[in-house]
């Protein structure tokens, strides 16, 4: 797992993550995005899947099913993707900014790779629960 962290920086509070990407003038990009999960986000999210959030996940993960795995992660990179405040005090979500994210190819590009990557799913995961939570899972 530790390798599979090595294209992540985060700590408790979210995911910074480097995607590599080609715009759509042809030339390669890295940016930054970051992704975070409010301990209220993921106990909506336990709530609505059935056996809770970890099982659901971990059911479609055993599934191998890319269609199942496509949707389950694009629902969860857009409940996590937003930016943090200039002053760090809030993580700004907002349907409009995860639109612009979604009309890059960088969204592609991050998908596919849990799709493809064996533990990225898991540790992009793993990063972007609330600490308290993650240890209780």
């Amino acid at each position: 797992l530790h390798a599979l962290l090595f294209f992540m920086k985060g700590d408790k509070r979210m995911i910074t993550k480097n995607i590599k990407y080609e715009d759509y003038f042809g030339n390669e990009r890295e940016d930054e995005f970051m992704f975070h999960l409010k301990k209220t986000e993921l106990l909506d999210l336990n709530a609505e899947k059935e056996g809770g959030f970890i099982k659901y996940i971990q059911s479609i993960i055993d599934s191998k099913d890319e269609g199942k795995l496509w949707t389950a992660f694009k629902e969860i990179v857009e409940l996590s993707y937003g930016k943090r405040s200039a002053d760090g005090l809030r993580f700004i979500k907002d349907p409009e900014l995860t639109k612009e994210f979604e009309e890059t190819e960088a969204f592609p590009v991050l998908i596919t790779e849990f799709i493809e990557k064996p533990g990225a799913a898991e540790a992009f995961i793993n990063g972007i629960m609330p600490a308290d939570i993650k240890n209780q899972a």
